[in-house]
């Protein structure tokens, strides 16, 4: 509002701790750093814009809070627990003892204004003794914080004796969070909306065999897509992680599930010849993948082998009878392979493509 200057009683007090809308549902915490404040540029119309407070807010954004009422600003409410795990100075047993009698007759699974609870946060801190206790006070092992990010999806990064003991505690493997880049201002035209992100396992196929093989002994799905339509199995494929590529198929993983919703339909197969990883390539073909699935613009692995100069790949995928007749963008990988300059690439399919074609025939008969 414009108004001149003057005097006003507040609700807070500099340094006072709030919580402040900053959109239509959106809110942040934050502390008052000035009462009374003046937006500039109105001095010239000698009027002065005068906003209750001016704050600090913890995303380290600055913002000036509107009107002095409920529905602008309110106090930050702190849980019984954050003044402990939030400390950020706690290690071994330190702490654990204050942690249990704090705890008594609280409810363990408040949430903090961020929709943390206790037990996620003390897995954020990585204070193992602290997440131990929790758990055997029986915090709830499942319950999601602000991204529905899952206590065992914090603990995969820990260790796997940790995800054990969650296990243990009935945490579920198949939870899923919720994608951290989806926008709910865009929705796409071209493919279906899926706010259901990745498990535990997703993270662990990127990072350790030894937590991927306890989810699984668990019984993690290993079939379960992300919101990019993405398995497990292509995720250890990115990361060339070749000890889980093995724990997933021995699990069952589909080797021909692709993410052809958002238009890309790459296979796990696909994306080992993307990566040029032949040792994946011959454990999915003994897998049963279907070498002449069609993805991005029709291309079959062998043309994905030709356009990303993959010579080996595209040996493994002539032995296991590749069909070289196929057309994607109007050309053969063969042809591709010509039209993209790679003279050599196009003599070995052109010699290779002879006698997969007598392979086939032999078979026919």
């Amino acid at each position: 509002q414009l108004c001149p200057m003057g005097a006003a009683a507040h609700r807070f007090q500099v340094g006072d701790e709030v919580f402040c809308r900053t959109g239509k549902t959106a809110w942040e915490a934050g502390k008052v750093i000035k009462i009374h404040y003046e937006r500039p540029g109105y001095e010239k119309l000698g009027l002065k814009e005068v906003q209750p407070y001016q704050v600090q807010l913890y995303t380290g954004d600055l913002m000036y809070v509107p009107s002095d009422d409920d529905k602008s600003c309110q106090k930050l409410q702190r849980e019984w627990w954050e003044g402990l795990v939030k400390r950020g100075d706690l290690s071994g047993e330190d702490g654990v003892d204050e942690l249990q009698k704090l705890s008594k007759g609280q409810d363990l699974d408040a949430k903090d204004w961020k929709g943390d609870t206790a037990l996620i946060c003390a897995l954020q801190e990585k204070w193992l003794p602290g997440v131990q206790a929790l758990l055997e006070l029986r915090a709830d092992p499942n319950l999601g914080g602000e991204m529905q990010e899952r206590p065992l999806q914090y603990a995969v990064f820990l260790g796997e004796p940790l995800v054990k003991q969650f296990l243990q505690a009935k945490a579920d493997p198949n939870l899923q969070d919720q994608d951290p880049d989806k926008d709910p201002d865009w929705t796409s035209r071209s493919f279906k909306e899926r706010p259901s992100h990745r498990t535990p396992l997703h993270y662990a196929a990127e990072v350790s065999a030894g937590v991927t093989r306890a989810l699984l002994e668990g019984r993690a799905d290993p079939n379960i897509r992300d919101a990019q339509y993405m398995q497990p199995l292509h995720l250890a494929i990115e990361e060339k992680n070749a000890e889980v590529v093995d724990l997933l198929l021995q699990a069952g993983a589909d080797v021909n599930t692709g993410n052809m919703e958002i238009g890309m339909s790459s296979t796990a197969l696909m994306a080992a010849v993307y990566q040029g990883d032949c040792g994946v390539v011959a454990k999915l073909i003994r897998a049963k993948a279907d070498i002449d699935r069609r993805g991005k613009q029709g291309m079959t692995a062998l043309h994905l082998a030709a356009r990303r100069r993959r010579p080996d790949c595209a040996k493994l995928l002539l032995e296991a009878l590749a069909d070289v007749s196929i057309l994607a963008m109007g050309k053969t990988a063969r042809e591709l392979a010509v039209s993209n300059g790679m003279d050599d690439m196009a003599e070995l399919l052109r010699g290779e493509a002879a006698l997969t074609l007598m392979k086939r025939v032999r078979r026919m008969w």
